[in-house]
């Protein structure tokens, strides 16, 4: 009974991996002490966790079977959160890293209504705008609610130019004057209109003053038209959404009477979707309702829901791949904004049906089965001439008239890249971005401690941006930073199969 007592003892003292590192400041080199390092043991669910010292080092030792990397997180009040993979030493001999951590950014201010009361419990949204796939919209970056005396510090923020954009709580709750609604800084209803406020890595802008105004706007009524003409089947209410580049919300519900008739007021001019408010979990068998609704300057009576059963039905499609090669048997299908899949196995040629799909809002997904010889990277999808971008939903209320184009790239190519500094160290926790024109094709991937990193793309040529911030920090989808580094790079020509190492030196600027 010794022997495999023996045996066992001795197979979990194979692997040890000491780490040491020390963790700086981005901005002025000085060592961060009271950094929180979390690095991932191999094989459970636990953490190692550390602090820096007052020189800024950390030494932690993992043990367990050995990985090929080690996640770690670097967290520290006042700067933004730093995730980097470790390549581990398969002989045991100890990871030395130098970990750079990016100073946040700050924006506050204070709030008052009309009356030049503090404004209490507004939601304050630092917007920033993104470059995905060839396409500007608005991206939230960070929200806080104002205090008792219309305060509010939106933190963590990386550098950059934000939108501020103010949004009153429900009247319903809050007692708000329901004339408030949703404004950019300084003063307005139109994001074209908007100023955007700059802030610096390390920075804080605190004289940030908004004033909210009371705004009439129009009143929007109609009514519901149940299929068959019978009475609303249970209660429920009716739900004016925007349409906008600040994304989609509710900006205004109201209770349907009896009869289905129903009130919105205060309603501002602008592109809405109107809709009962049981559109996203309605059962089998319920009515649902939905209509686009451009709103102006005048009153808008008479409106006509109609009405529609929920039922089931069945989306048939194809998976397209990148130059029209066969993408192979594939798991392909639906993901609602719920988190729930409907998934198939696609034929050889691509082919799949997807039974009893609900309607919803739904991301489209293509991945790997055992047998795959590739990944597959989906771009978008197609519906007859309407293009889905990846980073648009799709949404689905019935059974498409046309078949569902699951369009996907072939990632056969694999670039190494090796990100450093002008003096030629590694960049740890860094950004490497990759945009390419087939498909709207872009890949963003963070470095490692040795500042490497790995990508599988589509073979094609692709222009190349890098950042020492972290990949939380979102710059590599910021229009304003991609248009001031464009050049940085030579444009890379990845092909099929694996490419030379591509190094990157960041130089000073």
């Amino acid at each position: 009974m010794r022997l495999p007592v023996l045996m066992i003892a001795c197979s979990a003292m194979l692997w040890a991996q000491r780490i040491e590192g020390d963790v700086y400041d981005r901005l002025t080199g000085a060592p961060v002490a009271g950094a929180r390092v979390f690095i991932q043991q191999s094989g459970t669910a636990e953490r190692l966790s550390g602090r820096s010292d007052a020189a800024g080092h950390f030494s932690l030792t993992a043990a367990g079977p050995a990985p090929r990397y080690l996640p770690a997180t670097i967290l520290r009040d006042g700067y933004l959160r730093s995730d980097i993979l470790m390549l581990s030493a398969q002989d045991g001999s100890a990871i030395e890293v130098r970990i750079g951590l990016t100073p946040q950014a700050v924006i506050s201010g204070r709030i008052e209504d009309e009356d030049g009361f503090p404004a209490e419990r507004v939601h304050v949204l630092a917007m920033r705008l993104t470059a995905a796939n060839d396409r500007r919209k608005l991206k939230q970056v960070q929200t806080v609610l104002s205090d008792d005396l219309g305060r509010f510090r939106l933190s963590e923020l990386p550098p950059g130019r934000f939108f501020l954009y103010f949004v009153p709580q429900d009247m319903s709750t809050t007692g708000w004057d329901g004339r408030y609604t949703a404004e950019y800084y300084p003063d307005t209803l139109d994001v074209n209109e908007a100023t955007r406020v700059e802030v610096r890595a390390g920075q804080e802008v605190s004289d940030i003053k908004m004033k909210l105004t009371r705004h009439e706007g129009v009143t929007v009524s109609g009514r519901l038209a149940q299929p068959g003409g019978s009475a609303p089947d249970r209660f429920r209410g009716i739900a004016l959404r925007m349409n906008g580049p600040a994304g989609q919300g509710t900006v205004r519900g109201a209770p349907m009477n009896a009869d289905g008739s129903f009130i919105l007021l205060h309603i501002q001019p602008g592109t809405y979707t109107l809709m009962t408010t049981n559109s996203y979990n309605a059962a089998l068998g319920e009515t649902v309702a939905s209509m686009p609704l451009t709103v102006g300057s005048s009153d808008v009576p008479g409106l006509e829901l109609q009405g529609r059963i929920v039922q089931a039905f069945d989306v048939a499609g194809k998976i397209v791949a990148d130059a029209g090669s066969l993408p192979g048997s594939r798991i392909v299908g639906l993901i609602a904004m719920n988190g729930q899949r409907k998934l198939v196995h696609s034929g050889l040629d691509g082919s799949f049906v997807l039974k009893g799909v609900m309607p919803g809002t739904y991301r489209v997904y293509a991945g790997l089965t055992t047998d795959s010889r590739s990944a597959l990277l989906p771009m978008g999808a197609r519906l007859g001439e309407r293009i889905i971008p990846r980073s648009e939903p799709l949404e689905l209320d019935g059974m498409p008239s046309e078949p569902l184009e699951v369009l996907v790239a072939d990632l056969s190519g694999q670039q190494p890249v090796r990100l450093q500094d002008a003096s030629g160290r590694p960049v740890a926790g860094g950004t490497v971005r990759f945009l390419g024109a087939s498909y709207e094709t872009e890949i963003i991937a963070p470095t490692s401690a040795t500042g490497e990193t790995s990508v599988s793309a589509a073979p094609g040529e692709y222009k190349v941006y890098a950042t020492t911030a972290p990949i939380s920090a979102n710059l590599l989808d910021d229009p304003d930073f991609l248009a001031a580094h464009q050049k940085d790079f030579a444009p890379v020509r990845i092909a099929a199969g694996k490419n030379q190492t591509l190094v990157l030196t960041l130089m000073e600027r």
